[in-house]
């Protein structure tokens, strides 16, 4: 399992060091798409009956605690789909992609284009790893718990992100947020 999650978060930190940088707004709830390294956004991936990792890549406008929401928004959501109404988190990893937005500005001299002056302006991105395990029953454990549908509805709320699932529990595919 620990081979699976470094492998897994080594991908999200890999998409995040070549995410795009063009917009000035905050990542949206949305899906990584793999075919598009220059994308944001949440993946997840089952490694067992109970159990997925989840990834959160933001750009660097968004902040650490809406990007470390959007995952716990992911993991609730994935509990609601599949029928788990409690989740804990059993591992948790924050890494910070560091990127060099500076410029360097050219001056001719002598027909030669020459480097006259160089800044620096280094961003930090948030990337959130999860290991998440789901309960079909409330487990006796002493875990921080949550509760899938309470979860996602608060989070669906704080944010205004419309979920794929109604109220009634029943599953839709999931739109592009």
């Amino acid at each position: 399992m620990v081979g699976c999650m470094r492998a897994f978060r080594a991908l999200v930190c890999a998409i995040g060091t070549v995410q795009l940088l063009g917009c000035a707004h905050a990542t949206p709830y949305q899906r990584l798409r793999m075919s598009d390294l220059n994308e944001t956004g949440y993946l997840d991936k089952k490694i067992g009956d109970d159990k997925y990792l989840v990834g959160f890549v933001a750009n660097c406008h968004t902040h650490r605690a809406r990007a470390f929401d959007f995952a716990l928004l992911r993991s609730a959501e994935v509990g609601v789909r599949d029928g788990f109404p409690f989740f804990t988190i059993r591992d948790r990893r924050e890494d910070t992609t560091v990127i060099d937005l500076g410029s360097t500005t050219y001056a001719i001299v002598n027909g030669n284009y020459v480097s006259a002056s160089t800044t620096r302006d280094l961003a930090t991105c948030p990337v959130f790893t999860l290991l998440i395990q789901y309960f079909r029953e409330r487990p006796n454990l002493g875990l921080d718990l949550f509760k899938s549908g309470k979860t996602a509805a608060t989070l669906e709320q704080r944010y205004g992100v419309h979920l794929a699932y109604s109220p009634s529990g029943t599953w839709a595919p999931s739109p592009r947020l």
